[in-house]
């Protein structure tokens, strides 16, 4: 007569401890996702005292597994498909009315960006999906968002970030967005020299140009020394 019940009861509190463990990060009385929109844009800064980005280096390395979740999105085919159906038909009666847009979504993933690099160095955890994420050619905001994020962890997001450079294979688009990231790191990146040099002797002149312009950037006196040369 009680078994019924107890099995019951059982499944109900696993399924409630389930779903608590995997509960966002909260501060302030707010999840994380509940912050995400009050951030800044486009301009927020690691060391920004704006209310939100508080928030985020408060909830730390555990709002991680959220952001890159989040910072990873691209719209599943399926729904390309659906905003294309409706556009179309309800276009014709509102030609300048789109509304089956991922808008949202998108805003989410840049937003995942900006709190990864408010992080910084707390989001270390984060260099191997984001590493991954510089691979990606297909979703060309993966290709965006991973160096920045990569060169605002600062030492240990580096060495991904050389990889691409050095990596034949990788357009030279996301090659030139790894070095402009890496010239952000100023003088840290002072490690990757020699890897920026061997990119000025690139078959691409936008390789080249980009190298030679990273490497005024973080180590002038020496780029100038190797002009006279």
């Amino acid at each position: 007569m009680y078994v019924v019940p107890l099995a019951v009861a059982t499944v109900v509190i696993a399924l409630l401890a389930a779903v608590g463990s995997s509960r966002e990060p909260a501060y302030g009385g707010r999840a994380l996702s509940a912050w995400l929109p009050m951030l800044p844009t486009p301009s927020v800064r690691r060391e920004s005292s704006d209310p939100a980005a508080e928030a985020i280096r408060a909830m730390g390395s555990n709002s991680v597994p959220y952001l890159l979740k989040w910072i990873r999105y691209e719209k599943p085919p399926w729904r390309a498909a659906i905003a294309r159906a409706v556009n179309s038909i309800v276009g014709r009666v509102r030609p300048a009315g789109v509304f089956a847009t991922d808008a949202k979504d998108k805003a989410r993933a840049q937003r995942a960006m900006y709190a990864l690099i408010i992080l910084g160095p707390k989001a270390e955890g984060a260099v191997g999906e984001l590493t991954k994420m510089l691979y990606e050619t297909n979703n060309p905001a993966s290709t965006t968002y991973a160096p920045m994020t990569l060169a605002a962890i600062g030492k240990k997001g580096l060495p991904p970030l050389v990889a691409v450079l050095t990596n034949q294979q990788t357009t030279s688009l996301v090659r030139c967005r790894a070095m402009g990231n890496i010239g952000a790191m100023g003088t840290n990146a002072l490690p990757c020299v020699p890897d920026l040099r061997q990119a000025q002797e690139s078959s691409s002149w936008i390789v080249r140009r980009d190298a030679t312009n990273v490497l005024r950037r973080i180590d002038p006196e020496t780029m100038a020394k190797w002009v006279e040369e």
